[in-house]
């Protein structure tokens, strides 16, 4: 049976992610296509995946191998099996959008072009983004062959091949560990005559967590720095015809990203061979690009500090920027963890300090004696996002302030978990600074400027806050092992009244789409009462002690009295403050009028009597 389409996936261990992989194409709007699954000796339970979809649907076909031959020679046994007018190369992890090969079927069709470029989404745990230069390229209709975005754009499967040039020009994909899709693109674009763009997402490429994969020592695989050079080397020669303009903007792309961020950002993670090749050949092809391309390259790595050459682990070390501060807060059991995280970024260079023992002012010492320009404390269960550090330093250097907070979120079952009253503090519109800086009390998801934070001459949160300037970023993540009530415990360190602002608007908002904070900047109660809610026949006992030592007028509601719901909808009516007990739906979902306000006390009262009569006496001052 005749295609139009071959999809080629090649597939080794891939268990976790296959199913969503090959369901995306089972859904495909498209349908006049084969799915040729190259199996590469995988040794877990993606066998039986592609035996259940083999069975399930024609249209897919089990081309098994007994080894690990490695993803390039199992896209070539797919290239060599394939029967459609065009190829799709589709990785085991990623998936295609509904879409994706109906549309590009279509431009590929109505325009007779030997290439088709879309648009590509990375899809990781904790965010999604477009990459850049697919974006540029999918935007045009017509695609110039010299246009150099092409030339960072070196992925395979944002693209659909005409398997006739393939074919003619015996075209394959060489026996490299990295960057065989570019060696394989700029063989098949020496061919190409029309290339068209498609404004459209097509392809989703899943970037998993960077510690997930590799550990605090787990070095970059052997051989594929010179993987890497053998392939733009091999680019080169192939490019050998094209203007002195487009070869060196070949050796830009190779600098930078390639062997910038992609090795040397990944210094800790090099041996000493790898470093002294990764040295001379950025040297190398440092003389084959302009004086202005290499300035560029320094000032988009301005926390490498390039100007002073590729330094060794030491040279690093001594120029670190950053002072991790590694507190005992964090537990035996996670500290592993943390470093795997820190040591995967890709960031400035940094030092890390570690509390061995239960020091007294550990922080504080480690503030002192800091001599980077920069400085975090960690001192909860956290992981970072391998570019957490590097765009809370970048946001240091453009809004010129003392400190950025990056957003923290959970991490659980392999999946980002938001917290509510967090999303608030980084996302409502309408909420006052002073509000969102009492939800975001944490030092973990902060980096400091040094020398700011040493003329403040604190370390209470509070007093920073009132001291240092700082600005919030979203796309600075930092995972949290702890849970949202572990969390809000840190509140406990602000004032109460301050406390009760902060949580107010958090028990109303955090799970509404409009905010509407002007409810609580003047409050003035319509009537004088107060309303208690609570879940049990009787209130707690603290929750007793601070409503009898309220003075106003107040009234009692029992959840579980029959008819509660009529009952709370009445009593709201005529109440201005209205204290629960917990954060029940019932409760927090309630609609107020303008002035009311709705605190839940779970959060603000304490073990404390006197602290609990103090709140008892702020009812009353705010009604």
């Amino acid at each position: 049976m005749k295609s139009e389409i071959s999809v080629i996936v090649p597939i080794y261990n891939n268990q976790n992610t296959l199913d969503e992989t090959l369901r995306s194409l089972q859904e495909q709007s498209f349908r006049d296509f084969e799915v040729l699954l190259v199996d590469n000796g995988s040794e877990d339970e993606s066998r039986q995946i592609i035996k259940e979809y083999c069975a399930a649907d024609e249209r897919f076909k089990d081309i098994g191998v007994d080894d690990n031959i490695g993803v390039s020679a199992a896209r070539n046994i797919g290239l060599e099996k394939a029967i459609g007018k065009y190829i799709k190369f589709l990785d085991g992890d990623d998936i295609l959008p509904y879409d994706s090969l109906k549309s590009m079927f279509k431009i590929m069709e109505k325009n007779k072009a030997d290439l088709v470029v879309g648009k590509m989404l990375r899809r990781g745990t904790l965010q999604k983004s477009e990459i850049k230069n697919t974006k540029f390229l999918g935007n045009k209709k017509i695609i110039d062959k010299n246009n150099i975005d092409l030339i960072y754009s070196f992925s395979v499967c944002n693209k659909l091949f005409k398997k006739e040039i393939i074919k003619n020009n015996n075209i394959k994909f060489t026996d490299l560990t990295h960057a065989e899709d570019g060696v394989f693109l700029f063989s098949y674009l020496k061919h190409c005559e029309k290339i068209c763009g498609c404004d459209q997402i097509v392809y989703e490429y899943y970037k998993p967590l960077p510690f997930l994969a590799y550990s605090a020592t787990t070095g970059i695989k052997e051989g594929m720095l010179n993987d890497l050079i053998s392939a733009f080397e091999t680019i080169i020669k192939i490019c050998k015809d094209k203007p002195e303009d487009y070869i060196r903007e070949i050796y830009n792309r190779a600098i930078d990203p390639s062997l910038v961020k992609g090795y040397y950002r990944k210094l800790y993670r090099l041996d000493d061979h790898e470093l002294s090749l990764l040295k001379k050949t950025i040297k190398e092809y440092r003389e084959r690009i302009t004086k202005e391309q290499w300035d560029n390259i320094v000032e988009r790595n301005k926390d490498l500090m390039l100007e002073k050459g590729i330094m060794s682990k030491k040279e690093a070390e001594e120029n670190s920027l950053i002072t991790v501060a590694v507190t005992k807060k964090v537990s035996e059991k996670h500290r592993d963890k943390f470093m795997q995280s820190l040591y995967c970024q890709d960031s400035p260079f940094f030092r890390v300090i570690e509390e061995k023992e239960n020091e007294p002012d550990f922080m504080k010492k480690a503030l002192d004696n800091s001599t980077t320009p920069y400085i975090t404390f960690i001192d909860h269960d956290i992981m970072y996002n391998d570019n957490t550090l590097r765009i809370m330093h970048k946001t240091l250097l453009k809004e010129g302030c003392d400190f950025v907070s990056g957003k923290m979120c959970g991490f659980h079952e392999g999946k980002k978990r938001d917290f509510p009253y967090l999303t608030i503090a980084f996302d409502a519109k309408g909420l006052t600074n002073k509000k969102r800086d009492i939800l975001d009390w944490t030092f973990s998801n902060k980096l400091f400027v040094t020398e700011a934070l040493k003329k403040c001459g604190t370390l209470d949160m509070g007093r920073i806050y009132k001291s240092l300037s700082h600005v919030r970023k979203r796309n600075a993540i930092i995972i949290t092992m702890l849970t949202e009530k572990q969390l809000m415990v840190g509140l406990q360190s602000f004032p109460l009244k301050e406390r009760i602002e902060a949580l107010t608007f958090y028990e109303q908002n955090r799970d509404k789409e409009t905010i509407r904070a002007r409810i609580y900047e003047n409050f003035k109660g319509v009537e004088k009462r107060v309303l208690l809610l609570y879940d049990e026949e009787e209130p707690g006992a603290r929750s007793k002690i601070l409503f009898d030592n309220i003075k106003s007028d107040k009234i009692c509601l029992c959840k579980n009295m029959p008819e509660h719901k009529k009952q709370i909808s009445k009593e709201t009516k005529i109440c201005s403050i209205i204290l629960s007990e917990g954060h029940d739906n019932s409760y927090s979902n309630m609609s107020l009028r303008e002035g009311q306000r709705l605190i839940a006390m779970a959060d603000v009262i304490g073990e404390n009597e006197e602290e609990n009569i103090r709140f008892a006496e702020l009812v009353d001052d705010m009604i």
